[in-house]
């Protein structure tokens, strides 16, 4: 799904050089000496200073021939994705990681590891879409979230304004 998300067949994979905290980069994985997958995880909060484009160049600088695959880890939500875009990122949330480990448990993978992060991913995913069955005061900053996202498709902006909004009609 990394190769295709970013327009490109999934080669035969003959090689894979893992090299975390690569210039401050989270992960960067070497593939067949052909393609480097940056990954940048932001778990709970978000990119800032202008990292992403500088992880890009340093990548550029080390390694000039390869063809980069720039991903956004992202397990919680956030107002929008546009300065990870403009970086040339694809975010790759929650729910296209829970579609990959599905699959793979689908497909036998019973790894405790594995099995323990898709049920932290299937309990976190549970807590963000709780808005929807929960009655309010029992919704947590997750629950939240996910409710402002909802709004955003109606309002453009981000979560601070959409908070703003919110708290003028209480």
């Amino acid at each position: 799904m990394l190769f295709n998300v970013h327009g490109y067949p999934v080669p035969i994979i003959k090689s894979i050089e893992i090299i975390r905290q690569f210039q401050a980069l989270d992960i960067l994985a070497i593939v067949n000496d052909t393609y480097a997958i940056l990954i940048e995880d932001k778990t709970y909060t978000k990119n800032h200073s202008d990292q992403l484009n500088r992880y890009r160049e340093e990548v550029r600088i080390a390694y000039p021939d390869l063809v980069q695959l720039p991903i956004y880890y992202k397990i919680a939500d956030q107002s929008h994705y546009h300065s990870v875009q403009d970086a040339g990122y694809f975010p790759f949330t929650r729910e296209r990681i829970l579609e990959v480990l599905e699959r793979g448990r689908e497909n036998g993978v019973s790894h405790p590891i594995f099995i323990d992060y898709l049920v932290h991913l299937e309990k976190l995913d549970s807590s963000i879409n709780a808005y929807r069955t929960k009655p309010v005061v029992d919704w947590d900053g997750f629950a939240w979230q996910r409710f402002y996202m909802g709004l955003q498709k109606h309002f453009n902006g981000n979560w601070r304004i959409l908070r703003f909004l919110v708290a003028a009609t209480e």
